[in-house]
């Protein structure tokens, strides 16, 4: 089997699909696997870290306004869909699979063309611009959310499955995290992160908490990752209390959330899909500027669940967080409770709902 994945621009797209192949390998050991990258972008990278192959496909992102970056990205489409053409018939995949962003569109639309089985996964409850383009000729549309089946009433092949992770999120657990992390297992333990790229107010009120809470407890533990970019300016003027730790990056995510008692991050789809995997109750933030505030619709999801509360970067958020966060700290029942119920957002059998949908 062949396999051919879409998948670029953020790390929301690309985790689902290494975790696809990653279900797809478990079953067929034989499995081939190609993906389209933009060179230089992030795709690039973190495939090349988890060893696959991929060919490149010169395609960058629309922005949300009119501009000379949109033409010159149009401009890109042509060779791009020749590209991915070429590629398409030199790997014959037996299978299309993108997971979102911009490279998705020619990949995707040239496969369905030389008419090769196709299919999108979308990670959010509003769906991105590729997937709405791609979705009405697209095989199969497989959800994470089951809300978000609304967008596509007339889709006939239509499933919510969940939210793919790659392994390690299913290996891991509270004890074997402490003890890899060197955490007492009684210790509370508190994670906080932006995502890839961090966030900047974020990052000051953690900080403010983790001197102040630091401080009062030291019986407490704290993980927070300011993102590559943010970690040199923040390290410089932090001056943390020793069970305070600052981290640039999480590359090993499943461990540090697996050990943690309590987390206050984003609400991208992955990152709530882990949450909920792993039982993990939340602070959520969403990115005030994602697009149709696809984030603060995810974290309603999980709310409404019973298993994350959302607090909202406006007026007063350094309050509200500390708020949130003191009424977290000293109730371990709310915490066991609200860990219980963020395991409905993922629901069970996530690897073999993708692959009956896939009908592999």
């Amino acid at each position: 089997m062949r396999v051919f994945f879409a998948a670029g621009g953020t790390a929301g797209h690309i985790y689902p699909a290494i975790a696809i192949a990653e279900i797809i390998k478990n079953k067929y050991p034989s499995a081939e696997f190609l993906f389209a990258a933009t060179k230089g972008a992030m795709e690039d990278r973190l495939l090349g870290e988890y060893g696959f192959h991929t060919t490149y496909i010169n395609i960058h992102g629309l922005k949300h306004k009119f501009s000379l970056h949109n033409i010159r990205v149009l401009a890109e489409l042509p060779k791009a869909l020749v590209d991915a053409k070429k590629a398409l018939q030199t790997f014959r995949p037996h299978l299309v699979i993108g997971t979102g962003g911009y490279i998705c569109y020619p990949t995707l639309r040239a496969a369905q063309k030389l008419g090769i089985k196709t299919a999108l996964h979308e990670s959010n409850v509003v769906p991105g611009l590729t997937v709405k383009l791609l979705a009405s000729k697209t095989d199969v549309l497989m959800l994470s959310f089951e809300d978000a089946a609304a967008n596509f009433p007339s889709h006939p092949n239509c499933h919510h499955v969940g939210t793919p992770l790659r392994d390690a999120f299913g290996s891991v657990n509270r004890q074997k995290a402490r003890a890899a992390l060197g955490i007492p297992p009684q210790q509370l333990c508190i994670l906080s992160f932006g995502g890839s790229l961090g966030a900047q107010m974020l990052n000051s009120t953690c900080v403010k908490l983790m001197n102040e809470l630091g401080e009062q407890d030291d019986g407490l533990i704290w993980f927070h990752a300011t993102g590559q970019q943010n970690y040199a300016n923040v390290a410089e003027s932090a001056k943390l209390p020793p069970n305070c730790h600052l981290l640039p990056y999480l590359s090993d995510m499943a461990t540090y959330m697996a050990a943690a008692d309590l987390v206050i991050c984003r609400a991208g789809a992955s990152t709530l899909a882990e949450l909920s995997t792993l039982g993990k109750p939340s602070i959520l933030v969403p990115y005030p500027h994602a697009t149709k505030q696809h984030q603060l619709k995810n974290a309603l999801s999980m709310q409404r669940l019973g298993g994350a509360l959302v607090v909202e970067e406006n007026e007063d958020f350094d309050l509200r967080l500390k708020e949130a966060l003191y009424a977290f700290k000293v109730d371990p029942q709310k915490r066991n409770y609200m860990g219980m119920r963020a395991r409905l957002l993922q629901g069970v059998n996530v690897e073999q709902k993708i692959l009956s949908s896939l009908g592999i």
